[in-house]
């Protein structure tokens, strides 16, 4: 059975989500209670379950127990770390089991931490805050650079995959002025709620946002190639040059023809 803690319908989104997963029912509610006072909490009480709902949900991290019936943490991990909706999401495994290969086997499943019981519900607390911390820091260090996504943001095969085909699909489309979220959603092969939040926690920006930037980006380097600005906007798939010239200085900072007279060389003097 899932079960949802301070989570509507319509889902908070300025907070993180967490998902629970533990088959004693005294230390999941222990956790869910604890937890919903900072953020929003899932929580399942066997590995099958929180499986399904963290291919639902997609919450920013899941805490999860080794022991479990029908589908033990291990597998849990595997699953999802193997799972394109999912291989972003960081895991923390609680176990009783303190032994070094136990702890390695859940490492190379794709865990990034545990948490051994008996243990401080501080502990907890504190790890979740620096694995979103970093995910914050990574993700703003790495905003509106030229295609940071197949550059640096990946996690393991799975997110290179994802990337890979996310690039591949803007590279035949972005100049399609008529491309857009809903086309992107249905080349990707994912729904557009998952799209959403796979979005939020890789790029911390929105699929049109990202489209709009990825466009912008190709038209950066038209600009220095002589064509007129109307011309490049239209290539890069605006309808709308005032429109383009308005993204583009509201996300550079300057305008098209600033940037040209910014950045162009200027003309070799002839003895």
């Amino acid at each position: 059975m899932v079960f949802i803690k301070n989570a509507s319908s319509a889902r908070d989104e300025c907070k993180k989500s967490v998902l629970v997963v533990e088959d004693n029912d005294e230390l999941r509610e222990f956790l869910v209670t604890f937890l919903s006072m900072e953020y929003t909490v899932y929580s399942a009480d066997n590995g099958h379950t929180g499986i399904q709902s963290a291919l639902k949900n997609l919450p920013d991290v899941i805490i999860s127990d080794i022991v479990m019936p029908v589908v033990n943490g291990f597998e849990l991990v595997s699953q999802l770390s193997k799972t394109q909706k999912t291989c972003h999401i960081p895991i923390i495994l609680i176990t009783a089991k303190v032994d070094h290969e136990s702890q390695l086997k859940g490492l190379s499943f794709g865990a990034i931490d545990y948490i051994t019981k008996p243990f401080d519900i501080k502990n907890i607390s504190f790890k979740l805050k620096n694995i979103l911390l970093r995910q914050t820091k990574l993700l703003l260090s790495q905003s509106y650079r030229e295609n940071p996504q197949i550059k640096e943001v990946t996690i393991n095969e799975s997110d290179k995959n994802f990337l890979k085909k996310l690039e591949n699909i803007m590279v035949t489309h972005y100049q399609d002025s008529d491309f857009t979220v809903a086309k992107l959603v249905t080349h990707i092969n994912v729904t557009e709620r998952q799209l959403q939040r796979k979005f939020k926690r890789l790029f911390q920006e929105k699929p049109a946002t990202y489209i709009r930037n990825y466009r912008l980006q190709k038209a950066k380097k038209l600009l220095l190639k002589g064509d007129s600005i109307a011309i490049i906007s239209e290539d890069v798939g605006f309808n709308s040059q005032s429109y383009f010239s308005q993204s583009f200085k509201l996300t550079f900072g300057q305008s098209p023809k600033d940037y040209i007279l910014e950045n162009s060389s200027p003309p070799k003097k002839t003895l």
